[in-house]
């Protein structure tokens, strides 16, 4: 306990058994506790190093801090035990993990200024909570990631214009109770898999998100966009409750594209009417269906936009306050109460 490691190639490495507290690493090239054993360490804290922590065994790890460090914990397939209480700043990657997770427990990460907060690529069965991060360049990687869970994180401060979360999968993601603020976009959704976004709060510079040839539910949903809000191609969107305000860059708030769109009690867009503007839309069906309980759109150079072969099926529809063109009817059908 109470022990500092500095200027050298590696820090601790562990095949045994051991228990670590108030640990420092300055100036490690490489590893500053690499566990192959089992471990139980508390108060971890490394500054000018490659990497805190490699776990690829059974370990129990609480209170890590880091500073300028450029990997500060990497967990590899079926390892077991706890990562707890995790303080980042000016950080490179602050989590990497991959393959088989079901064992590991992640919560209270922390990050200030780092690079990217995750990457999961290549995890199966991951879960994560308590996440808090200012200041991130991105937020998530996680490619080919299978089973994936994240909930109550807030990202705030980001002046990225670029994409905070890029998700492949052929399985299922979660993300729920999560606030993004920044970013040019906030997510890019591919895969083939099924996506669920609950109670999110998304305010992106740019877009907020892109899907592609997967499923995606929504419920409970306060997304911004300053230039547009969700499109979608050949993909099924469920939404709940569901609120997209487009900003000052007049694009389109909704745009589903070959594929289809469900909405439960009620989906709102909404952009503030400029009669200078001729090019926002509000939602946008391209070779799609749509069947929604209520849909309400206000303030868009065009409310609706239903083009080449689409459906529709709206049992209240309301367009108020759009400033060329209320509903633009092209569809092979269309049903509006």
């Amino acid at each position: 306990s109470n022990s500092t490691i500095s200027d050298s190639i590696q820090g601790i490495i562990n095949f045994g058994t051991a228990e670590i507290t108030d640990f420092n690493c300055v100036n490690i090239q490489n590893n500053c506790v690499n566990n192959a054993g089992s471990m139980n360490a508390d108060s971890l804290f490394s500054n000018h190093t490659g990497q805190l922590l490699k776990h690829n065994s059974s370990g129990t790890f609480t209170n890590l801090r880091s500073n300028h460090t450029g990997v500060v914990a990497e967990i590899s397939a079926n390892s077991t035990g706890l990562i707890q209480d995790v303080y980042a700043n000016n950080s490179g990657l602050v989590i990497r993990a991959y393959g088989n997770q079901q064992d590991m427990t992640y919560t209270g990460i922390n990050a200030n200024m780092a690079t990217k907060l995750f990457d999961f690529s290549n995890s199966d069965s991951l879960s994560i909570n308590n996440i808090q991060g200012t200041s991130l360049n991105s937020v998530l990687l996680a490619n080919s990631v299978n089973s994936l869970e994240i909930s109550n994180m807030e990202i705030s401060e980001s002046n990225s214009v670029g994409l905070a979360m890029e998700i492949s999968t052929p399985d299922s993601v979660k993300i729920s109770d999560t606030t993004i603020n920044g970013y040019g976009q906030t997510f890019l959704f591919s895969g083939g898999g099924t996506f669920i976004l609950n109670d999110t709060t998304f305010l992106s510079n740019g877009k907020v998100g892109q899907l592609s040839s997967s499923i995606l539910t929504i419920e409970e949903g306060e997304w911004e966009g300053y230039s547009h809000g969700l499109h979608t191609q050949y993909s099924s969107v469920t939404v709940k409750n569901m609120n997209i305000t487009v900003g000052e860059d007049h694009g389109t708030a909704l745009q589903v594209l070959g594929g289809s769109l469900f909405v439960s009690e009620e989906l709102n867009l909404t952009h503030e009417a400029q009669w200078s503007d001729s090019t926002s839309i509000g939602l946008q069906l391209i070779w799609s269906q749509i069947i929604a309980d209520s849909v309400n759109i206000n303030g868009f150079s065009t409310g609706l936009s239903c083009e080449t072969t689409s459906t529709t099926a709206i049992d209240h529809l309301s367009l108020t306050d759009n400033t060329g063109m209320g509903y633009f009817q092209a569809c092979s059908e269309s049903q509006i109460d």
